[in-house]
Formats: C-alpha cells, sequence, structure tokens
C-alpha cells in the first residue's frame, strides 16, 4: 500500500521525551499523528488518567468486561483519546466527554472549548493500543496482533472477501504467506470500515483492496467515497494500515 495524502508523523507515548502538547501542535497544523503505546498496568500514567476521567456509561462498559485484558485495553484506549483531545482541545481531560457505543466509532465533545476536536480513530489488539488522529479528515486505524493464523479458521472466514482477494488468498499455499496475505487484506478493510463510520454495517466484500495483478490498491471507493490506505510498521513486530479520505478528488496520492 503506498503513502496517504498526509504522512503521518508516529509517536510511541511510552518514550520519556514524549510530549502531548508537541504531538497535539503537529495536528492543529495538520498533519496526521499516530500514537502507540505498550497495553499493559504497568503504564500507570495512562491508567491514572483514565481512572479518574471516566464518565458513569464508561465506567459501565468497563466493569462488564470479563477478559481483564479486554478491560484494559478500554481503559488505556479511553485515556489515550482523552489526553490526545485535552491537549489539543486546551481544556481538562474531563472536560471531554466520549460517546460509548460498543462497536460505534466515539464521538468527543467538549462544553468548555469552541474548537472542533480532531478526527480519530483507536485500534488495540494484543498487547498494543494505537490512535490516529487528522484535523480535517475522517480517518480509520487498524491493527491485529496475532502471532499464528489458523489456516483453516482463514478458510472459513473467505466470504469477507471479494472474488479476487480470495483468488489471490487461495494462491498462497504456505502457512506463513497465507497468513500474512489475510491480516494484510483484513487490516485495510478494517481500517476502510472503520473510516466510513460504519463498521460492519458496511460489508467487508463491497470493496476491493487489490488490483487485477494482485497488488494493493493506493485507492478505494467504499461506501461512495473515495480512501487513501496505506500500511505502516510503527515498531518491529507492529504493522498497522490506515484509511484517509480524500476531500479534493484532483489531488494525487502518493504512488
Amino acid at each position: 500500500m503506498a503513502g496517504p495524502l498526509n504522512r503521518p508523523i508516529i509517536y510511541n507515548t511510552e518514550q520519556r521525551d514524549f510530549d502531548m502538547s508537541h504531538a497535539t501542535t503537529r495536528i492543529a497544523h495538520g498533519n496526521l499523528v499516530i500514537f502507540y503505546a505498550k497495553c499493559d498496568k504497568a503504564n500507570q500514567g495512562w491508567r491514572t488518567s483514565q481512572d479518574i476521567f471516566l464518565s458513569a456509561a464508561e465506567t459501565q462498559r468497563y466493569t462488564n468486561y470479563k477478559s481483564e485484558k479486554a478491560a484494559q485495553q478500554f481503559l488505556q484506549g479511553r485515556g489515550m483519546i482523552r489526553a490526545m483531545l485535552a491537549s489539543y482541545l486546551g481544556v481538562p481531560a474531563v472536560d471531554v466527554g466520549l460517546s460509548c457505543q460498543e462497536h460505534v466509532k466515539p464521538v468527543a465533545q467538549c462544553r468548555t472549548s469552541s474548537r472542533p476536536p480532531p478526527k480519530f480513530n483507536l485500534s488495540h489488539s494484543g498487547d498494543w493500543v494505537v490512535l490516529a488522529a487528522d484535523r480535517h479528515t475522517a480517518l480509520g486505524i487498524d491493527i491485529e496482533c496475532t502471532p499464528q493464523c489458523n489456516i483453516d479458521a482463514i478458510a472459513g472466514l473467505r466470504d469477507l472477501f471479494t472474488q479476487n482477494e480470495r483468488a489471490y488468498l487461495e494462491e498462497h499455499t504456505a502457512p506463513d504467506q497465507k497468513a500474512r496475505l489475510f491480516l494484510q487484506l483484513w487490516r485495510g478493510k478494517e481500517a476502510v470500515m472503520k473510516a466510513t463510520g460504519k463498521g460492519f454495517e458496511l460489508a467487508p466484500n463491497s470493496f476491493e483492496l487489490l488490483t487485477s495483478e494482485g497488488k494493493f490498491k493506493n485507492t478505494i471507493l467504499a461506501e461512495a467515497r473515495t480512501w487513501n490506505l496505506m500500511e505502516i510498521t510503527l515498531c518491529p513486530g507492529l504493522d498497522c494500515a490506515i484509511a484517509q479520505q480524500i476531500l479534493d478528488p484532483s489531488i494525487k496520492c502518493n504512488l
């Protein structure tokens, strides 16, 4: 996948020199920014923010998780979003409201700031949580941290892909190659579906990621809009796909 219209600036929030205000200034200046961090109890900085600033609805959702790991992912994700939005809007994190519907993109509200919040999207998988933010354009991000894919399970998910995508997936007979292609395809699908705001209401097989030659497309047509799609390695072992809406059809993508 080639690069998006707005090449991202990437921050590891666990680095000692990480500065959230510097990162959100870059968002305000029109940059696409990606944040990533390990998701674990040792990351006390985010956890403190999350514990203090969860709304009643978020607290209820948190307590409903049966998996401790899923609950921790939710906490850390909410903390990362709030910290980013509070810095961008110049308000205390407690003033930032986030909608809390499961499987639906969260929406930010802040009555104490007249500045519109940036577009953002979150993904978590395995030990990682990532957040993408952009001032102008709708976007979606996805990570899939699955060390090994069950090949039999992949075969059962073939209807998620178009006929062309299935053909190229089935051409790969080596299990490791098939697994890598499957994860790359699925990251791209999820990024686009999340970017549209529809999630699984948009059928994954309703749009095409591959050319007839089996190469990943630079631009994707989905839900009557055009999206630029990129795969990025954030750090060793952590790959993400990010879809960003192309607002001006006259703008050429980085091919």
